[in-house]
């Protein structure tokens, strides 16, 4: 229970980060569309991971698992973050 525990905290903390750095972020709509579906696919693979063999906590496949689903969560609100201040700057877009 304290292992989900830390992880929905590392989610929160990897989704604030994202909101902070999107300012510095310069996708066109193409590549945030492509980076949208790639981190959702990163994200399914990460949650997959540990049931095709066994992930014991603090082995690489954990670790593997762990990281590839963070990362996958910063890409995914970034993007999407991205995404409200392009509608917001330009109405058409979306």
């Amino acid at each position: 229970m304290s292992v989900l525990i830390v992880q929905v905290l590392l989610i929160l903390v990897v989704i604030n980060v994202a909101r902070t750095r999107r300012k510095k972020t310069t996708w066109a709509l193409q590549q945030l569309r492509w980076r949208l579906w790639l981190s959702i696919v990163g994200i399914v693979i990460g949650l997959v991971l540990p049931t095709l063999g066994p992930a014991q906590p603090g082995s690489p496949l954990a670790l593997l698992s762990i990281a590839l689903t963070l990362y996958s969560v910063f890409v995914l609100s970034k993007a999407l973050y991205r995404k409200i201040d392009l509608k917001r700057s330009m109405p058409g877009v979306g």
